[in-house]
């Protein structure tokens, strides 16, 4: 179980993001980008 909650903890650990490696998670970025990009088209 601790392994899966280390692994856990950079999904919901904001925390951890400040500090670990600096960009919290690409994967919940891309679809705000891409929702973005539809509104307002560059």
């Amino acid at each position: 179980v601790d392994d899966d909650v280390e692994e856990g903890e950079d999904e919901g650990d904001p925390q951890r993001h400040e500090q670990g490696d600096g960009p919290p998670q690409p994967a919940p970025v891309e679809p705000d980008e891409e929702q973005l990009g539809h509104d307002r088209p560059v």
